[in-house]
């Protein structure tokens, strides 16, 4: 599953408080061995581009283990990178 869209970002340095609109991309790919979907694995990669001030950018790659009971009904809801 493929997805893009907006981000808010809040950000705090050096005892400054700062909120800015941020671009996101993340592409989520899931794993099921058995047709059952008992059990199975995901990985998730995404990049963000901030349009504020600077225009910081970050990627990432997170990955788990999973069930067919802890599997929300839309795959990018799961748990994953933390922005």
């Amino acid at each position: 599953m493929a997805g893009i869209g907006p981000e808010w970002v809040h950000t705090h340095a050096n005892g400054i408080s700062s909120n800015s609109i941020a671009g996101e991309a993340v592409l989520d790919l899931m794993f099921w061995p058995r047709l059952k979907h008992t059990f199975g694995w995901y990985l998730e990669t995404g990049y963000d581009y901030g349009f504020g001030v600077g225009h910081e950018q970050s990627a990432g790659i997170s990955g788990g283990f999973a069930d067919r009971f802890s599997v929300a009904p839309f795959p990018h809801v799961l748990p994953g990178v933390t922005h």
